[in-house]
Parts: C-alpha cells; sequence; structure tokens
C-alpha cells in the first residue's frame, strides 16, 4: 500500500482508505491457529475435570489421560487417521498412557454470526473502586456510601449480612453489596480484594464519600440530614434499629475518597468485532481391552449429551480475565467405528482397542480495539471528549 502523505495540520487519507487507530493486532492474534488451539485446550481441561470428578464418585476405577496433540499437516498431505494412530501407538502401558483420550484434530470452516460484517459494537469496561485484601475488621452497621451520576448508593453491613464482624470474609461483602444497591455490584478477586463497580458505565462514574455518623437513640421524628440520602423513618432500608448508630466502612476497606470515571484511560471505549468458527473437534480413545474402550466411549457421550446441559452446553471465558470468548456444542457427537492396532511390541495377540468421537462445536472469540486514541504518530490527535461512544 502506498504511504498516505502527511502534513503538520492535518492527515490525508486516500478514498479508499480506513484509518485505524491501533498499530498492531492484539499479541494472542500473533499466534496461529488460535481458535483450534484454544477449543483443544480449554476441551482438555474440561475432560480432566469431568473425569476426576467420576472417579472420586467411584463410577470410575481409572482416569484416563488426557491430551491434546498436534499431529496433522495438511500441506504434507497427511491422513489424520493414520497420524492418529501413530500417537496412540507410541503409548505403552510402561508410560502409564494408556488408557488415552488423545485430542487430535480440529477441522471446519469461519463463519458469520449474522447478516453484514463482523461488528458487534461500542463497548466500555465499567469505572470501578478496589479494595484492599480482606478479610475485615467493621463494627457492627459500619456503611459505605458511593455516589454516581443517578445519585447515591448506601451499603450497610448488619449481622444479616455478617457472621463474625472481627473477621468479615469476601464473600460476605460481595453478598451485603449485590443485595443492596441496583447501581453498582461486586467481584472478589483472586488476591481476596473486592472489585466495585458500576453495574451500568452510563452511570459515569463512581465515588466513595464519607458516610455522616449517627446515633439512632432518642432520634425520632428527626426527618432528614443535610444530605438528605438517609431518614429515621428509612431505617429499615438500612437496616440500622432505633437503638443502633452507624460508622463509615471506607478506611477500612482502604477507599477512602477513592473515584473512578469514564474518562480514565486504562478502560477506553472499544469497537469490538467477532471471529467464529464451525469446526468439528475428534477425540481418540485408546485402551488396553474393549470392554475399557466402550466405557470411555460411553462417558464422552455422557458427558457431551447430558453434563454440558448443566451450563448450557457452552464454555464461557472469564470476562473478569478479559477472555472474551465462548464455545457452543450442537448436540451431535458422531462415532468414527471401533478398530484394534498391534501395539509397537510386535506381540500379535495384544491390541490397542480404538475409536474416534467427534463434536461439531462453534468457537466465537470477541476482538476489542480502541474506539479513541490519544495521539499517535501517523493519524494525529483524537479528543476524549465528553461525546465520547457508550454502550
Amino acid at each position: 500500500m502506498a504511504q498516505i502523505p502527511q502534513t503538520p495540520s492535518e492527515t490525508v487519507f486516500s478514498s479508499n482508505y480506513r484509518a485505524d487507530p491501533v498499530p498492531q493486532q492484539p499479541l494472542h492474534y500473533a499466534k496461529p491457529l488460535t481458535h483450534i488451539e484454544f477449543v483443544k485446550d480449554i476441551t482438555t481441561l474440561e475432560l480432566i475435570r469431568f473425569f476426576a470428578n467420576q472417579k472420586q464418585d467411584g463410577y470410575i476405577t481409572e482416569v484416563p489421560t488426557i491430551e491434546k496433540y498436534k499431529i496433522t499437516d495438511s500441506s504434507q498431505g497427511q491422513d489424520p487417521y493414520v497420524s492418529a494412530v501413530n500417537v496412540i501407538r507410541q503409548l505403552p502401558d510402561i508410560n502409564q498412557k494408556l488408557p488415552i483420550i488423545a485430542i487430535t484434530v480440529a477441522t471446519g470452516r469461519s463463519m458469520s454470526l449474522g447478516i453484514g460484517g463482523q461488528y458487534v459494537g461500542v463497548v466500555q469496561e465499567s469505572p470501578r473502586i478496589q479494595t484492599t485484601r480482606g478479610p475485615w475488621t467493621l463494627q457492627p452497621n459500619t456503611q459505605l456510601l458511593f455516589q454516581t451520576s443517578a445519585g447515591q448508593t448506601l451499603i450497610t453491613f448488619t449481622p444479616f449480612y455478617v457472621a463474625d464482624f472481627n473477621r468479615v470474609m469476601p464473600e460476605e461483602v460481595v453478598n451485603a453489596i449485590n443485595n443492596q444497591s441496583g447501581r453498582i455490584t461486586a467481584e472478589e478477586q483472586l488476591d481476596h480484594s473486592i472489585l466495585i463497580l458500576l453495574k451500568d458505565p452510563t452511570l459515569k462514574f463512581i465515588q466513595n464519600v464519607p458516610v455522616p455518623l449517627y446515633d439512632y437513640r432518642a432520634t425520632e421524628g428527626i426527618s432528614t440530614n443535610s444530605l438528605g440520602y438517609i431518614m429515621v423513618d428509612h431505617l429499615a432500608y438500612s437496616g440500622i434499629p432505633l437503638t443502633g448508630k452507624n460508622s463509615d466502612a471506607s478506611s477500612v476497606f482502604g477507599i477512602t475518597g477513592a473515584l473512578d470515571n469514564i474518562t480514565n484511560p486504562l478502560r477506553p471505549p472499544m469497537h469490538r468485532y467477532h471471529t467464529a468458527k464451525d469446526l468439528i473437534l475428534n477425540m481418540d480413545i485408546g485402551t488396553d481391552d474393549d470392554n475399557q474402550r466402550t466405557e470411555l466411549t460411553d462417558l464422552l457421550g455422557y458427558f457431551w449429551d447430558m453434563r454440558l446441559q448443566e451450563q448450557d452446553f457452552t464454555f464461557l471465558g472469564d470476562t473478569k480475565l478479559k477472555q472474551n470468548w465462548q464455545i457452543i456444542t450442537k448436540k451431535a457427537m458422531t462415532l468414527g467405528g471401533e478398530s484394534e492396532i498391534p501395539r509397537p511390541e510386535g506381540d500379535g495377540f495384544a491390541k490397542i482397542y480404538v475409536n474416534r468421537v467427534s463434536i461439531p462445536l462453534i468457537s466465537i472469540d470477541y476482538i476489542d480495539r480502541p474506539a479513541v486514541v490519544l495521539k499517535t504518530p501517523a493519524y494525529g490527535t483524537i479528543s476524549l471528549g465528553s461525546d465520547r461512544p457508550l454502550p
């Protein structure tokens, strides 16, 4: 492509060129076969969990080896069935590989999820505040107050939510916040801190503000305070009895005065695109007797036909870890046919019993690319104005 001329004052574009504010693709898209490999990875992980639970519950006595392989190269004219047989033949009992479920091949084609292009829309991560690591020590009836563009939201930690105020657990804090507010939500993090974020980023900002201290004894008849956010008549809402008093919890959680909003450059609005593949995943079973082969085949059938009912036949990525993907199975498992192959040791009476199980599925990955940027050498400066796009 010919270089686009630049001037100090403006960027000139050809009539058929659209400016791309992202100079390079996200790093994971530098890897080949992204869809195929993550489908094989997730399937391997889920099958390991499933068979481990089957053994723990006493349904099977031996957990098979479950591994993924990249064993074919269509450009070299390799036959996937022959390659699968070669893998299984190289796994004698001495290496503790049999029985095995080898996730070997994923083939398919690209697909579109709708009419038109791959564009989904504009998305933006919600403003958030993160606490220190738990557990914490609180006083009964301690409160947290947050301000948003739609008004204030108040959280009260009462004995209904907290079992031991000397050791308040993260899950208790999450439960208290999520049950008392329609504007904010809370999620426990891996380090046992709490992420408090807006349910809807169009609320624009979240800020912790101090809670006024009250002694509710002998206050009956007082209608409101100067802020107007709590009244004695509203004590049922706050959860504090007339004989109690409150305190502010923001310093305990380490969020006093914390503020985050939609103009935070760490979380700009993003254009979201989708890329999807219609795939067929193959799983090759290898055992040292035909009964075990039948058992593993039936268990795989149960996994794909019934076990996934509990999660709507879908694997979902963790969006908190920016895993914006999903895998949808089509509930149409097929069997490739049972066969026996000789062991590599050359014993004509000893066989390896194999079968192939195939499952069609759809893998979807969502790519987020910045909708606005502060400055790029090639495209000049784009302002982060108040009219920035939001969901």
